[in-house]
């Protein structure tokens, strides 16, 4: 299986939470976690996938200020530290690679919240939480899942390089030039590589189990 994730956070101001400090709920984060999930069946012999299906899931979660700000990209690799974490976002079916590289981005986000807060009454935080995860379910080969990721890019040609982010590659570093026998491909994040590139990156993105991101902006969501 592959996957690419978007992630969106914001908070919400306009009705700050004030409980009694002898509240079960005091110094928690109230997060509005919105997921949907789109599947892709991609196959050798199909030019074109349609959707598979689609799940749309919102939970209302409230989690501890103090759990939830340790959450780092340390402290997120032990298991039995978060727990609570976990089992909170058991409801919703994110896979455990994915909640790895989301959770810490929430933890950042919440302490960053915090130390921001001018309000010295306020003992409760609202944030909204959107999570937009794409899978394909592929054959178990590095090669063809890489293959079948390249072919959905944009081709882009010389002529449109006043579009492009970037006027070379930066995954080889060669300046992309009019006559070049090399394809080009293009993200949604509009930044371009050479597509044989891309494909390299993607096959250790993908032996490595880790998101199908950018080589550039690092952004999660390529397709």
């Amino acid at each position: 299986m592959l996957y690419n994730f978007n992630l969106e956070i914001s908070s919400i101001e306009d009705d700050p939470f004030t409980v009694s400090k002898d509240d079960p709920f005091n110094n928690y984060f109230y997060i509005n976690f919105h997921y949907n999930q789109v599947n892709f069946p991609l196959h050798t012999n199909a030019s074109n996938s349609s959707f598979d299906y689609k799940t749309t899931i919102t939970r209302t979660l409230l989690i501890p200020s103090n759990i939830l700000c340790n959450c780092n990209e340390i402290t997120i690799l032990d298991r039995e530290d978060n727990i609570f974490l976990h089992d909170s976002f058991s409801s919703v079916p994110i896979s455990s690679h994915i909640l790895k590289e989301i959770l810490p981005e929430i933890g950042e986000y919440a302490r960053e919240m915090v130390a921001d807060d001018d309000d010295e009454c306020r003992n409760m935080w609202e944030i909204d939480v959107n999570l937009d995860v794409t899978t394909w379910y592929v054959e178990d080969n590095d090669v063809v899942k890489a293959i079948l990721v390249v072919d959905r890019l944009k081709k882009v040609g010389m002529d449109d390089s006043s579009c492009y982010y970037n006027d070379q590659c930066t995954i080889c570093l060669e300046e992309f030039f009019n006559g070049s026998k090399s394809e080009h491909v293009m993200t949604k994040c509009l930044h371009v590589f050479h597509k044989e590139c891309i494909f390299q990156w993607l096959k250790r993105c993908i032996s490595r189990q880790s998101s199908l991101s950018c080589p550039l902006c690092r952004n999660n969501q390529i397709l």
